[in-house]
């Protein structure tokens, strides 16, 4: 089975870090019963998740900084 284009992205990111992808994509969305949750640990691995530096990137925001914490 091929692997997804992520693990191209974090594997270039954390070149250091050795990861097993297909245990990762098992545990984080395969075996997670809430689908919310599952679909939030996909968007977070494949980078769109609409955080304020993806949206930004975007030009959705001008801002990346959060409206809560600052930072």
């Amino acid at each position: 089975d091929a692997l997804p284009i992520f693990v191209t992205k974090w594997s270039n990111k954390f070149n250091d870090v050795e990861v097993n992808y297909e245990i990762a994509i098992k545990n984080k969305i395969v075996n997670v019963k809430d689908n919310k949750l599952a679909e939030t640990n996909l968007e977070i691995l494949y980078g769109t998740l609409p955080c304020g530096i993806n949206l930004v990137k975007w030009k959705k925001a001008n801002n990346s900084e959060c409206s809560v914490c600052k930072q």
